[in-house]
């Protein structure tokens, strides 16, 4: 009997701990799922993968900015709670189909590029991928998206 009473507990054990982790696993996907792999430049889809220089440079080229030079790259912490300029900065990232809402609280790379005599491109980094990107004037005015319909050059 005693051993019956054991087995029924293990199995029940062993049963609860595959639900946490299938729980998590779910809550996982979840979560990272709806990022996109992929944006829309010019009418095509390209990767924004971003775990190396060469992936990042392709990246530019692909939006018309084959002599991008890098600036400045430091760390960054998406903040937790979004004061307006945060909440218009994710409604600029939504509208080229990024979303920073899963990165809130968690840390990023900042990269920014010198494209243009004029312009920059900053790019936030994190899980080796583009989770944001923008185009401003050297002076830090003018805000924009970097992926645009009209960013690939012919």
């Amino acid at each position: 009997m005693f051993h019956s009473v054991k087995l029924k507990s293990a199995c029940v054990t062993i049963v609860s701990f595959a639900c946490v982790i299938i729980f998590a696993l779910i809550c996982l996907v979840s979560l990272r799922g709806g990022l996109p792999a992929k944006v829309n430049v010019g009418g095509e889809q390209f990767s924004l993968r971003a775990q190396n220089d060469e992936d990042i440079a392709a990246l530019l080229t692909v939006c018309g900015y084959e002599n991008a030079e890098l600036l400045s790259e430091r760390e960054i912490t998406v903040p937790k709670h979004w004061n307006e300029t945060y909440t218009q900065y994710n409604d600029l990232q939504r509208a080229q189909g990024l979303d920073l809402t899963s990165y809130k609280g968690k840390t990023a790379t900042e990269r920014t590029y010198m494209i243009g005599e004029d312009d920059n491109a900053t790019l936030l980094i994190a899980d080796g991928r583009v989770i944001a990107a923008h185009i401003c004037h050297t002076d830090g005015t003018g805000m924009r998206p970097l992926f645009t319909e009209s960013s690939k050059e012919s």
